[in-house]
Protein backbone atom coordinates (compact mmCIF):
# COMPACT_ATOMS: atom_id res chain seq x y z
CA UNK A 1 0.00 0.00 0.00
CA UNK A 2 1.54 3.46 -0.98
CA UNK A 3 1.40 6.17 0.73
CA UNK A 4 0.53 10.24 -0.04
CA UNK A 5 0.69 12.73 2.16
CA UNK A 6 -1.35 16.07 1.10
CA UNK A 7 -0.37 19.50 2.77
CA UNK A 8 -3.07 22.10 1.61
CA UNK A 9 -4.29 25.15 4.43
CA UNK A 10 -7.68 24.73 2.45
CA UNK A 11 -9.45 21.65 4.75
CA UNK A 12 -11.68 21.58 1.13
CA UNK A 13 -8.89 21.18 -0.86
CA UNK A 14 -7.90 18.51 1.34
CA UNK A 15 -11.12 16.55 1.08
CA UNK A 16 -11.36 17.11 -2.88
CA UNK A 17 -8.07 15.92 -3.81
CA UNK A 18 -8.20 12.58 -1.31
CA UNK A 19 -11.54 12.03 -2.25
CA UNK A 20 -10.65 11.82 -5.96
CA UNK A 21 -7.52 9.98 -5.16
CA UNK A 22 -9.31 7.40 -3.27
CA UNK A 23 -11.61 7.14 -6.15
CA UNK A 24 -9.14 5.31 -8.01
CA UNK A 25 -6.50 4.29 -5.94
CA UNK A 26 -8.91 2.74 -3.00
CA UNK A 27 -6.08 0.85 -1.57
CA UNK A 28 -4.01 3.77 -0.81
CA UNK A 29 -2.81 5.33 2.48
CA UNK A 30 -3.97 8.94 2.80
CA UNK A 31 -2.80 11.10 5.18
CA UNK A 32 -3.89 15.45 5.47
CA UNK A 33 -2.85 17.87 7.58
CA UNK A 34 -3.58 21.96 6.69
CA UNK A 35 -0.75 22.86 9.05
CA UNK A 36 3.35 22.93 7.90
CA UNK A 37 4.54 21.92 11.23
CA UNK A 38 2.17 19.12 11.08
CA UNK A 39 3.22 17.82 8.04
CA UNK A 40 6.85 18.23 9.09
CA UNK A 41 5.94 15.65 11.61
CA UNK A 42 3.34 13.22 9.58
CA UNK A 43 6.16 13.05 6.86
CA UNK A 44 9.21 12.08 9.43
CA UNK A 45 6.49 9.48 11.60
CA UNK A 46 5.06 7.97 8.18
CA UNK A 47 7.33 8.35 5.40
CA UNK A 48 4.69 8.94 2.15
CA UNK A 49 5.78 7.87 -1.08
CA UNK A 50 4.36 10.71 -2.87
CA UNK A 51 4.28 14.44 -1.13
CA UNK A 52 1.24 17.08 -2.80
CA UNK A 53 2.16 20.28 -1.25
CA UNK A 54 0.61 23.40 -1.59
CA UNK A 55 2.19 26.65 -2.50
CA UNK A 56 0.02 28.95 -0.43
CA UNK A 57 1.20 27.90 2.98
CA UNK A 58 0.85 30.30 5.95
CA UNK A 59 3.49 29.42 8.72
CA UNK A 60 6.08 28.20 6.23
CA UNK A 61 6.64 28.98 2.52
CA UNK A 62 6.40 26.14 0.55
CA UNK A 63 10.40 26.64 -0.39
CA UNK A 64 11.10 26.22 3.24
CA UNK A 65 8.69 23.13 3.47
CA UNK A 66 10.60 21.61 0.52
CA UNK A 67 13.76 22.20 1.99
CA UNK A 68 12.71 20.65 5.29
CA UNK A 69 11.06 17.44 3.36
CA UNK A 70 15.51 16.94 1.58
CA UNK A 71 17.18 17.14 4.63
CA UNK A 72 15.44 14.90 6.32
CA UNK A 73 16.75 11.18 5.52
CA UNK A 74 12.89 9.86 6.02
CA UNK A 75 11.70 12.24 3.13
CA UNK A 76 14.56 13.24 1.45
CA UNK A 77 14.07 11.18 -1.75
CA UNK A 78 10.04 11.45 -1.75
CA UNK A 79 8.54 12.70 -4.52
CA UNK A 80 7.12 16.02 -4.12
CA UNK A 81 4.29 17.80 -6.08
CA UNK A 82 3.30 21.19 -5.90
CA UNK A 83 -0.46 22.78 -5.95
CA UNK A 84 -0.16 26.20 -7.29
CA UNK A 85 -2.80 29.30 -7.89
CA UNK A 86 -2.66 30.45 -11.92
CA UNK A 87 -1.27 33.71 -10.38
CA UNK A 88 2.02 32.04 -9.39
CA UNK A 89 4.84 33.28 -11.52
CA UNK A 90 6.99 30.82 -13.88
CA UNK A 91 10.14 31.83 -12.02
CA UNK A 92 8.66 31.17 -8.56
CA UNK A 93 7.59 27.29 -9.91
CA UNK A 94 11.31 26.80 -11.33
CA UNK A 95 12.10 28.04 -7.55
CA UNK A 96 10.68 25.08 -6.33
CA UNK A 97 11.16 22.75 -8.71
CA UNK A 98 15.01 23.42 -8.17
CA UNK A 99 14.37 23.15 -4.78
CA UNK A 100 13.34 19.33 -4.95
CA UNK A 101 9.67 19.47 -6.19
CA UNK A 102 9.83 17.06 -9.46
CA UNK A 103 5.94 18.50 -10.79
CA UNK A 104 3.54 21.00 -10.36
CA UNK A 105 -0.45 21.28 -10.46
CA UNK A 106 -2.62 24.52 -11.06
CA UNK A 107 -5.68 25.13 -9.31
CA UNK A 108 -8.22 24.29 -9.81
CA UNK A 109 -7.30 21.05 -10.38
CA UNK A 110 -8.05 19.55 -13.63
CA UNK A 111 -9.14 15.40 -12.16
CA UNK A 112 -7.65 13.53 -14.99
CA UNK A 113 -3.96 15.45 -14.43
CA UNK A 114 -3.91 15.01 -10.90
CA UNK A 115 -4.33 11.08 -11.12
CA UNK A 116 -1.66 11.40 -14.57
CA UNK A 117 0.80 13.53 -12.03
CA UNK A 118 0.39 11.34 -8.71
CA UNK A 119 0.24 8.14 -10.74
CA UNK A 120 3.59 9.38 -12.22
CA UNK A 121 4.95 10.35 -8.93
CA UNK A 122 4.46 7.00 -7.23
CA UNK A 123 5.84 5.34 -9.83
CA UNK A 124 9.21 7.61 -9.40
CA UNK A 125 8.84 6.87 -6.09
CA UNK A 126 8.61 3.26 -6.75
CA UNK A 127 11.78 3.61 -8.84
CA UNK A 128 13.66 5.75 -5.85
CA UNK A 129 12.92 2.81 -3.53
CA UNK A 130 14.74 0.07 -5.95
CA UNK A 131 17.57 2.04 -6.48
CA UNK A 132 18.04 2.65 -2.76
CA UNK A 133 17.50 -0.94 -2.23
CA UNK A 134 20.20 -1.77 -4.92
CA UNK A 135 23.04 0.51 -3.46
CA UNK A 136 22.62 -0.74 -0.18
CA UNK A 137 23.31 -3.98 -1.62
CA UNK A 138 26.05 -2.51 -3.28
CA UNK A 139 27.35 -1.05 -0.57
CA UNK A 140 27.21 -4.28 1.82
CA UNK A 141 28.89 -6.55 -0.95
CA UNK A 142 31.55 -3.52 -1.23
CA UNK A 143 32.05 -3.78 2.38
CA UNK A 144 32.06 -7.37 1.94
CA UNK A 145 34.17 -7.47 -0.78
CA UNK A 146 36.92 -4.96 0.96
CA UNK A 147 36.84 -7.29 4.37
CA UNK A 148 37.56 -10.48 2.34
CA UNK A 149 40.30 -8.55 0.94
CA UNK A 150 42.07 -7.56 3.66
CA UNK A 151 42.02 -11.10 5.13
CA UNK A 152 43.17 -12.66 2.08
CA UNK A 153 46.16 -9.83 1.79
CA UNK A 154 46.62 -10.67 5.62
CA UNK A 155 46.46 -14.20 5.38
CA UNK A 156 48.95 -14.29 2.01
CA UNK A 157 51.45 -11.97 3.66
CA UNK A 158 51.81 -14.39 6.65
CA UNK A 159 52.00 -17.35 4.64
CA UNK A 160 54.53 -15.69 2.10
CA UNK A 161 56.70 -14.63 5.14
CA UNK A 162 56.93 -17.79 6.37
CA UNK A 163 57.24 -19.81 3.48
CA UNK A 164 60.26 -17.37 2.74
CA UNK A 165 62.26 -18.34 5.73
CA UNK A 166 62.92 -21.83 5.10
CA UNK A 167 63.86 -21.06 1.65
CA UNK A 168 66.40 -18.44 2.90
CA UNK A 169 67.49 -21.31 5.57
CA UNK A 170 67.83 -23.74 2.81
CA UNK A 171 69.56 -21.92 0.21
CA UNK A 172 72.14 -20.90 3.20
CA UNK A 173 72.65 -24.47 4.19
CA UNK A 174 73.03 -25.67 0.51
CA UNK A 175 76.43 -23.06 0.60
CA UNK A 176 78.19 -24.86 2.76
CA UNK A 177 77.99 -28.63 1.45
CA UNK A 178 80.57 -28.15 -0.40
CA UNK A 179 82.40 -27.90 2.64
CA UNK A 180 81.85 -31.30 3.90
CA UNK A 181 84.02 -32.61 0.78
CA UNK A 182 84.16 -32.84 -2.57
CA UNK A 183 81.57 -33.48 -4.72
CA UNK A 184 81.43 -35.32 -8.25
CA UNK A 185 80.03 -33.86 -11.37
CA UNK A 186 76.27 -35.13 -10.61
CA UNK A 187 76.36 -33.93 -7.01
CA UNK A 188 76.86 -31.05 -8.21
CA UNK A 189 74.45 -30.81 -10.90
CA UNK A 190 71.99 -31.81 -7.96
CA UNK A 191 72.96 -29.03 -6.07
CA UNK A 192 72.36 -26.24 -8.87
CA UNK A 193 68.92 -27.78 -9.26
CA UNK A 194 67.71 -27.49 -6.00
CA UNK A 195 69.64 -24.18 -5.64
CA UNK A 196 67.07 -22.83 -8.59
CA UNK A 197 64.41 -24.57 -7.19
CA UNK A 198 64.82 -22.63 -3.98
CA UNK A 199 65.70 -19.32 -5.57
CA UNK A 200 62.51 -19.63 -8.12
CA UNK A 201 60.28 -20.52 -4.51
CA UNK A 202 61.68 -16.99 -2.98
CA UNK A 203 61.53 -15.38 -6.23
CA UNK A 204 57.62 -16.09 -6.90
CA UNK A 205 56.84 -15.19 -2.31
CA UNK A 206 59.04 -11.83 -3.01
CA UNK A 207 56.42 -11.64 -6.34
CA UNK A 208 53.58 -11.76 -4.22
CA UNK A 209 54.51 -9.76 -1.91
CA UNK A 210 55.51 -6.74 -4.16
CA UNK A 211 52.54 -6.88 -5.82
CA UNK A 212 50.27 -7.09 -2.86
CA UNK A 213 52.21 -4.45 -0.39
CA UNK A 214 52.33 -2.13 -4.27
CA UNK A 215 48.43 -2.32 -4.57
CA UNK A 216 47.56 -1.65 -0.87
CA UNK A 217 49.86 1.45 -0.79
CA UNK A 218 48.75 3.12 -4.35
CA UNK A 219 48.50 6.87 -2.47
CA UNK A 220 52.02 6.54 -0.83
CA UNK A 221 54.17 6.88 -3.41
CA UNK A 222 57.30 8.95 -3.54
CA UNK A 223 59.00 10.81 -5.95
CA UNK A 224 62.33 12.21 -6.09
CA UNK A 225 64.62 13.53 -8.86
CA UNK A 226 66.33 10.97 -11.28
CA UNK A 227 68.76 11.25 -13.81
CA UNK A 228 67.02 8.28 -16.31
CA UNK A 229 70.74 7.89 -17.95
CA UNK A 230 72.70 7.44 -15.37
CA UNK A 231 69.91 4.85 -13.77
CA UNK A 232 69.32 3.43 -16.75
CA UNK A 233 73.53 2.69 -17.84
CA UNK A 234 73.63 1.00 -14.23
CA UNK A 235 70.49 -1.34 -15.43
CA UNK A 236 71.72 -2.62 -18.24
CA UNK A 237 74.99 -3.25 -17.45
CA UNK A 238 73.92 -5.17 -14.39
CA UNK A 239 72.33 -7.44 -16.70
CA UNK A 240 75.01 -8.02 -19.58
CA UNK A 241 76.49 -11.07 -17.99
CA UNK A 242 73.05 -12.74 -18.34
CA UNK A 243 72.55 -11.52 -22.01
CA UNK A 244 76.43 -13.05 -22.71
CA UNK A 245 75.39 -16.58 -21.51
CA UNK A 246 73.09 -17.22 -24.47
CA UNK A 247 75.07 -14.46 -26.33
CA UNK A 248 72.49 -12.02 -26.77
CA UNK A 249 73.84 -8.31 -27.19
CA UNK A 250 72.19 -5.50 -25.48
CA UNK A 251 71.74 -2.53 -27.44
CA UNK A 252 71.26 0.72 -25.10
CA UNK A 253 69.99 4.31 -26.70
CA UNK A 254 69.84 7.09 -24.64
CA UNK A 255 69.59 10.97 -25.35
CA UNK A 256 72.91 12.78 -22.78
CA UNK A 257 70.53 13.23 -19.67
CA UNK A 258 66.84 13.09 -19.36
CA UNK A 259 66.35 14.40 -15.53
CA UNK A 260 62.88 13.03 -13.95
CA UNK A 261 60.33 13.19 -11.11
CA UNK A 262 59.50 9.70 -10.80
CA UNK A 263 60.28 6.63 -8.03
CA UNK A 264 63.62 4.64 -8.47
CA UNK A 265 62.29 1.62 -6.89
CA UNK A 266 59.37 1.32 -8.94
CA UNK A 267 61.61 2.31 -12.07
CA UNK A 268 63.87 -0.48 -11.30
CA UNK A 269 61.44 -3.03 -10.44
CA UNK A 270 59.46 -1.97 -13.78
CA UNK A 271 62.70 -2.31 -15.86
CA UNK A 272 64.18 -5.33 -14.12
CA UNK A 273 60.83 -7.59 -15.18
CA UNK A 274 61.12 -5.99 -18.81
CA UNK A 275 64.80 -6.98 -19.28
CA UNK A 276 64.63 -9.94 -17.37
CA UNK A 277 61.28 -11.49 -19.58
CA UNK A 278 63.05 -9.99 -23.01
CA UNK A 279 65.88 -12.17 -21.92
CA UNK A 280 63.91 -15.25 -20.88
CA UNK A 281 61.30 -15.05 -23.88
CA UNK A 282 64.61 -14.36 -26.28
CA UNK A 283 66.51 -17.65 -28.28
CA UNK A 284 70.39 -17.16 -28.29
CA UNK A 285 72.13 -14.80 -30.56
CA UNK A 286 69.46 -12.51 -31.27
CA UNK A 287 69.33 -8.79 -29.82
CA UNK A 288 67.63 -6.28 -27.16
CA UNK A 289 67.34 -2.90 -27.63
CA UNK A 290 66.59 -0.07 -25.21
CA UNK A 291 65.95 3.11 -25.91
CA UNK A 292 64.93 6.42 -23.66
CA UNK A 293 63.07 8.99 -26.09
CA UNK A 294 62.24 12.60 -24.60
CA UNK A 295 59.42 14.09 -25.23
CA UNK A 296 57.76 17.56 -24.86
CA UNK A 297 54.70 16.30 -22.57
CA UNK A 298 56.62 13.14 -21.69
CA UNK A 299 59.31 10.43 -21.62
CA UNK A 300 59.38 7.17 -22.88
CA UNK A 301 60.75 4.09 -22.16
CA UNK A 302 60.67 0.74 -24.53
CA UNK A 303 62.42 -2.76 -24.44
CA UNK A 304 62.27 -4.69 -27.72
CA UNK A 305 63.30 -8.21 -28.75
CA UNK A 306 63.78 -10.38 -31.37
CA UNK A 307 62.07 -12.93 -29.12
CA UNK A 308 59.31 -15.35 -29.68
CA UNK A 309 56.55 -12.87 -29.42
CA UNK A 310 53.06 -12.39 -27.94
CA UNK A 311 49.42 -13.81 -29.37
CA UNK A 312 46.55 -10.99 -29.78
CA UNK A 313 45.03 -13.60 -27.24
CA UNK A 314 47.48 -14.14 -24.85
CA UNK A 315 47.82 -9.86 -25.17
CA UNK A 316 44.15 -9.43 -23.55
CA UNK A 317 45.38 -11.69 -21.17
CA UNK A 318 49.23 -10.52 -20.14
CA UNK A 319 48.57 -8.30 -17.28
CA UNK A 320 46.27 -10.35 -15.18
CA UNK A 321 48.13 -11.93 -11.95
CA UNK A 322 49.40 -15.81 -11.98
CA UNK A 323 48.46 -15.60 -15.47
CA UNK A 324 50.53 -18.07 -17.80
CA UNK A 325 50.95 -17.36 -21.25
CA UNK A 326 51.77 -19.27 -24.90
CA UNK A 327 55.01 -18.56 -25.16
CA UNK A 328 57.99 -20.10 -23.00
CA UNK A 329 61.63 -18.99 -21.44
CA UNK A 330 64.18 -20.48 -24.01
CA UNK A 331 66.59 -21.18 -21.80
CA UNK A 332 64.96 -23.15 -19.15
CA UNK A 333 64.26 -20.12 -16.71
CA UNK A 334 61.12 -20.13 -14.43
CA UNK A 335 58.13 -17.50 -14.42
CA UNK A 336 55.69 -16.96 -12.08
CA UNK A 337 53.36 -15.22 -13.59
CA UNK A 338 53.14 -11.94 -12.18
CA UNK A 339 55.94 -10.28 -13.74
CA UNK A 340 53.61 -8.29 -16.01
CA UNK A 341 50.94 -7.42 -13.29
CA UNK A 342 53.70 -6.19 -11.18
CA UNK A 343 54.81 -3.71 -13.77
CA UNK A 344 51.16 -2.56 -14.71
CA UNK A 345 50.95 -2.02 -10.99
CA UNK A 346 53.71 0.18 -10.88
CA UNK A 347 53.36 1.87 -13.86
CA UNK A 348 50.06 2.93 -12.86
CA UNK A 349 51.64 4.40 -9.27
CA UNK A 350 54.25 6.66 -11.38
CA UNK A 351 51.28 7.84 -13.28
CA UNK A 352 52.05 6.77 -16.51
CA UNK A 353 51.11 3.74 -18.99
CA UNK A 354 52.49 0.93 -20.68
CA UNK A 355 51.57 -0.39 -24.01
CA UNK A 356 52.81 -3.43 -25.87
CA UNK A 357 53.58 -3.96 -29.51
CA UNK A 358 54.10 -7.78 -31.14
CA UNK A 359 54.28 -10.16 -33.31
CA UNK A 360 54.39 -13.91 -32.98
CA UNK A 361 57.67 -15.34 -33.79
CA UNK A 362 59.57 -11.46 -34.48
CA UNK A 363 59.60 -10.20 -31.19
CA UNK A 364 57.55 -7.90 -28.76
CA UNK A 365 58.21 -4.12 -27.85
CA UNK A 366 57.12 -3.15 -24.63
CA UNK A 367 56.52 1.15 -24.58
CA UNK A 368 56.44 2.79 -20.48
CA UNK A 369 55.43 6.14 -21.05
CA UNK A 370 55.40 8.38 -18.16
CA UNK A 371 54.56 11.95 -17.12
CA UNK A 372 57.53 14.53 -17.99
CA UNK A 373 56.60 16.61 -15.12
CA UNK A 374 54.27 15.44 -11.90
CA UNK A 375 53.35 17.10 -8.25
CA UNK A 376 55.43 15.70 -5.43
CA UNK A 377 56.12 16.13 -1.70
Amino acid sequence: MQKILIVDDEINNLRVITNLILAVREKSEIYQTANSHDAIWKATEKEPDLILLDWSMPDLTCIELINRFKTTVETQNTPIIILTDAHILPVEIEEALQAGAVDYLTKPIDEMELLARVNAGLKLSRLYQAIRKSEAAIQRQRIQLEELSREQNYLLAIVSHDLRSPLNKALGLLQFLPLDGTLNDAQRTDMEMIANVLEDGRKLIDDILTINAKEADMEKIKFQNIDLVDWLKDMVADFVPSAEKKNIQLHLETPETCPLQSNRENLTRILDNLLSNALKFSYPNRNIYITLQIHTENIQLSVRDEGQGISENDQKLMFRKFQKLQAKPTGGESSTGLGLSIIKTLVNQLQGEIAVQSEVGKGTNFVITLPAHVEFD
